[in-house]
């Protein structure tokens, strides 16, 4: 499968999020017109107003979306969803200027953190048994899902982008630890942090083949490097990475930041289970060239042991 993934370079994530998505405008599927629409940022924090400190999804490139979708697509409702994992997922709403997309006619907000729940079967990396793992219900009642990331390293995957990004569908913020063994990363022994990786991974798969993104849109206005995905530190790329495949906008996205996407596993069994290609020469890259944007993101302290993930 071949497709194409947008990369724009500007200042203003909103200018710059229209100019991406419309690179990509040709592989946008059309059908979803007067349908539901879920924009799910990246929302892990409601500590402070955190888009500059390359936490959370930057309002205006969401804003941007809304008005790209708004506008060539009309759809009949665009629903933004976050569950927080820190604090109140209102409170990262109101903390990052989410509110004001409320001024739309056509759009809601909605915690998932407060939505009823449908279980998917995850494996649990500690113990190797079957269990539930609760998303949220709505999620299932859009027609087209747009995971919209930020551009930032991670303490279990490497990277955190649009795959990953859908585990916020979550009904809670425990049952996004479970997914990784029911243990913050950061609790972790050495030992237990590696025999957790395998299944991390796998249980991102699974979530994904149950609610697959149809577009992705990375924020990389204000990446973040090192102790990701909230105590790292802020790298200004000024950058929007979209396309239809999740996948490959994943890949180009780990590119960017100077890792290989096959050290993510995710990333790889993904392309393995037909999901969509991390192969690069299977991509066409619009707009910016991807060796002119690329910097080598310093990676959380533990990447020696993330990259050797056991497919």
């Amino acid at each position: 499968m071949n497709t194409s993934v947008a990369i724009s370079r500007g200042d203003d994530p909103y200018r710059n999020t229209l100019r991406a998505l419309d690179l990509i405008r040709d592989e946008i599927d059309v059908s979803f017109a007067g349908r539901k629409v879920l924009i799910k940022p990246n929302l892990v924090t409601a500590w402070k107003v955190a888009w500059e400190t390359g936490a959370v999804t930057n309002p205006g490139a969401v804003k941007a979306i809304i008005d790209f979708l708004n506008f060539h697509y009309h759809p009949r409702e665009i629903t933004v969803g976050e569950g927080t994992s820190n604090g109140s997922t209102w409170d990262a709403y109101r903390n990052n200027h989410y509110l004001q997309f409320q001024d739309y006619k056509n759009l809601c907000l909605i915690d998932f953190n407060q939505c009823p729940g449908t279980p998917i079967r995850i494996i649990n990396p500690f113990s190797g048994w079957e269990e539930d793992f609760w998303i949220a219900k709505n999620v299932f009642e859009f027609d087209y899902i747009v995971s919209v990331p930020v551009l930032k390293t991670h303490d279990l995957g490497i990277v955190s982008l649009s795959l990953k990004n859908m585990i916020g569908v979550a009904t809670g913020p425990w049952e996004r630890v479970k997914i990784h063994g029911g243990k913050y990363p950061s609790d972790m022994s050495d030992e237990e942090f590696t025999r957790s990786l395998p299944e991390f991974h796998r249980n991102v798969l699974r979530l994904v083949q149950h609610v697959k993104p149809h577009l992705a849109v990375i924020d990389g206005h204000v990446g973040m490097e090192g102790e990701g995905p909230v105590n790292g530190y802020p790298v200004r790329m000024n950058l929007a990475i979209a396309g239809t495949c999740s996948v490959s906008v994943d890949a180009v996205g780990a590119l960017v930041m100077g890792f290989n996407p096959y050290e993510v596993g995710y990333i790889a069994l993904a392309e393995r289970a037909g999901v969509g290609t991390a192969n690069i020469s299977r991509v066409e890259i619009r707009g910016e060239r991807l060796e002119i944007v690329q910097r080598n993101f310093r990676p959380h302290h533990r990447y020696h042991l993330m990259k050797y993930w056991i497919s």
